[in-house]
């Protein structure tokens, strides 16, 4: 039920507030490093923070899921405006290319973001940090703004008042993440700029996929310490139910651009024979 669960996270994070600002006035605000006290009330803290963060995005996640899923474009496209090449028919519902990987760019929109074996590997995700992880949502906010520079973003991030550049590790998941983008947009669209500053409220939707993509996965590896199987069992649960809404969105993203490429061909057709 919406409104209980609602409640519930409520609840629990009005919790966490109240054990949150007295472990913080120990002096202890790190979050990256969990499991690495000795303190169980402080790793409790730790471990309930990271769990509230993955309820919420979840959360988040879930509303704006289409009831049905994306729009399936192939089966309301016409015989006469089928591709020769096969890359377009990546948007089927079942798993014969789901799960094809590749790094060259095609044509058409294809799935990429969401499938089982995640773009970025487990070994450059599992040495990330949480500030890593800030730097991933960072350039997912910024990628889609006028005279974004991947290789600037990378040499002065920054943070807060201050200027840092991102780890090695965070480069190569960010790389990662950027090419997948790429392969999941297909070379008949690309990345549309606004003008607004960077950290206004319009995101790229294929990068916020990407970015949550990742920081699924870093929860799976960074944030379940040994011996807390149950809650393992929880997080992998949570692990699938966020990568299934990522391939909704991801399915749906690829339907617009479908629609529109089918449209700007039917234009073109239309205007050669008039």
């Amino acid at each position: 039920n919406s409104t209980q669960y609602d409640k519930i996270v409520i609840q629990y994070s009005n919790y966490l507030v109240t054990r949150l600002s007295g472990y913080l006035q120990r002096g202890h605000s790190s979050l990256s490093e969990v499991g690495e006290t000795a303190d169980q009330h402080d790793f409790e803290v730790k471990l309930g923070a990271i769990l509230l963060l993955g309820l919420v995005l979840a959360r988040c996640v879930s509303k704006a899921m289409f009831a049905k899923g994306g729009i399936d474009c192939s089966k309301q496209r016409s015989s006469s405006h089928k591709s020769t090449n096969k890359r377009g028919t990546f948007f089927g519902r079942g798993n014969s290319n789901d799960e094809k990987t590749t790094t060259d760019i095609g044509i058409h929109p294809r799935l990429t973001l969401s499938l089982t074996e995640p773009f970025v590997s487990k070994e450059v995700v599992k040495n990330m940090t949480l500030q890593d992880m800030a730097h991933v949502f960072s350039y997912a906010s910024q990628v889609n703004t006028v005279g974004f520079d991947l290789e600037l973003f990378f040499t002065h991030h920054e943070n807060g008042d201050q200027e840092q550049g991102v780890r090695a590790v965070t480069q190569t998941a960010i790389q990662a993440l950027h090419q997948a983008m790429a392969i999941s947009r297909g070379s008949q669209t690309q990345l549309v700029a606004r003008v607004d500053e960077a950290g206004g409220d319009t995101m790229d939707a294929l990068a916020f996929c990407g970015a949550v993509r990742i920081f699924t996965e870093w929860r799976s590896l960074r944030c379940i310490p040994k011996g807390y199987g149950k809650y393992a069992f929880g997080m992998s649960l949570s692990h699938r139910d966020i990568c299934q809404n990522i391939k909704k969105m991801e399915e749906a993203v690829h339907g617009m651009l479908l629609q529109s490429i089918y449209q700007e061909d039917d234009e073109k057709e239309e205007t050669k024979t008039t």
